[in-house]
């Protein structure tokens, strides 16, 4: 978790979270929170999001319904946009998350949007 991340080769960064559960990240809404959080679901599902990806749909429609199905027993999704990729998110946290509900009723947890390789890579990842 984060231990890819490397200021120089072989030099690993300060801080990196030791487990899953005390990685910090900020939700759509601005709200920091670590993901020990969802320690007390049975299992989670971490993904990358983007509003502009040709599989925009098919994702955030089968995350959808996943989480209509499953949410009761125990699945948390959460969906970590990142504009890294051919600049497929390139919203602010707001237009992200008005394409998302608006368009898709997305109702598990969004986050704000993160880095997931280079220098500035998200601890996640």
């Amino acid at each position: 978790m984060g231990a890819a991340c490397f200021k120089k080769k072989k030099e690993k960064l300060d801080g990196i979270p030791k487990t899953l559960w005390e990685i910090e990240a900020k939700d759509i809404d601005g709200n920091m929170l670590t993901l020990g959080e969802f320690k007390k679901h049975k299992v989670l599902i971490i993904t990358n999001v983007a509003s502009g990806c040709s599989l925009t749909n098919k994702q955030y429609r089968g995350l959808v319904k996943l989480h209509e199905k499953y949410r009761d027993r125990g699945l948390e999704i959460l969906g970590f946009p990142c504009n890294q990729f051919n600049g497929q998110e390139s919203g602010c946290d707001l237009d992200i998350k008005k394409f998302a509900t608006e368009k898709f009723n997305v109702q598990f947890r969004l986050f704000s949007k993160i880095e997931v390789n280079g220098p500035d890579c998200h601890p996640l990842y």
